[in-house]
């Protein structure tokens, strides 16, 4: 409810930058759902607001911090430019760590 709410402020063009990073972060979060549920579960109701209120706070920091940074003249033009390679270079350093990490690489040369 709240993903088509904030969407129908996007097509609406009300939205600011901060409500269509909002709109995308909110949708693309559900992958956790398998290790947030379990957790939730398992603990008590002020752990569960301390959880929530450090995620929203934590949140916060890292969407003003990625807001400030990208408003850096030269920051900006530099990630317009790379944006594609940055990605890219992002994503495979990411999955080559997990493979790395869970010791995939020895898994699939033995």
């Amino acid at each position: 409810m709240i993903i088509l709410s904030c969407w129908s402020c996007c097509s609406a063009g009300l939205a600011t930058a901060s409500g269509s990073i909002l709109v995308l972060y909110l949708p693309f979060g559900g992958d956790n759902l398998g290790i947030y549920i379990p957790l939730f579960a398992s603990i008590d109701w002020s752990q569960l607001v301390l959880t929530l209120f450090v995620y929203y706070a934590l949140l916060v920091l890292m969407l003003g911090t990625a807001y400030k940074i990208s408003e850096v003249r030269l920051i900006n033009a530099f990630i317009e430019k790379y944006e594609r390679w940055i990605v890219s270079l992002v994503f495979v350093a990411l999955g080559l760590y997990i493979m790395l990490e869970n010791e995939t690489v020895g898994w699939l040369f033995s």
